[in-house]
């Protein structure tokens, strides 16, 4: 994995910021040393990580088909990677996925990946903190997700079942035995 990140690192400090697949490769470079964070637990991986996505973000023109994409995947490294000592990264990334949901028409195929990514973050935050209007949130995008999916759609059976879940969890949550 290291001498991949050396050579990603390499081909993008040789590319210039103007070229078509800059933002690209660092979107891969963020991706692979989010990853290795998340394997080995480095403190520069991840400060990488986050601003490979953020200039990534950064590059790519909002009339591209991939700067939703790259919203995305900044959301979700700065969601995936919170630490309490980084409170900011959680809401830069809940707000990088809520302008990729303004940005995504919702016939658009990456409506469900969008809408998903904001319910976990919500779901996550309600898991840490209890705060029963995250858990609202991630009912209220839930049911966004099922509405918008078709019946016939690849994805039904997972949306029904995430809000199903989440609907069991608010439960669970109000009524403790």
């Amino acid at each position: 994995m290291d001498h991949a990140v050396e050579l990603l690192k390499h081909a993008i400090n040789i590319t210039p910021d103007n070229h078509p697949h800059k933002a690209g490769y660092l979107n891969n470079l963020g991706g692979a040393v989010g990853e290795r964070f998340g394997r080995l637990g480095r403190a520069t991986d991840r400060e990488l990580a986050k601003q490979c996505h953020r200039r990534a973000v950064e590059l790519t023109p909002d009339v591209h088909s991939h700067k939703i994409t790259q919203l995305i995947n900044l959301g979700t490294c700065l969601v995936r990677h919170f630490d309490s000592k980084y409170p900011g990264d959680e809401e830069e990334g809940l707000e990088a996925l809520h302008r990729a949901d303004q940005m995504t028409p919702d016939d658009h195929p990456n409506k469900f990946t969008v809408l998903n990514s904001l319910a976990g973050v919500f779901s996550f935050r309600f898991r840490r903190s209890s705060d029963v209007k995250d858990i609202d949130r991630t009912i209220e995008l839930y049911h966004r997700v099922v509405k918008l999916t078709s019946d016939d759609g690849p994805h039904k059976e997972i949306c029904l079942f995430n809000l199903g879940d989440e609907l069991h969890t608010r439960y669970t949550h109000l009524h403790p035995s």
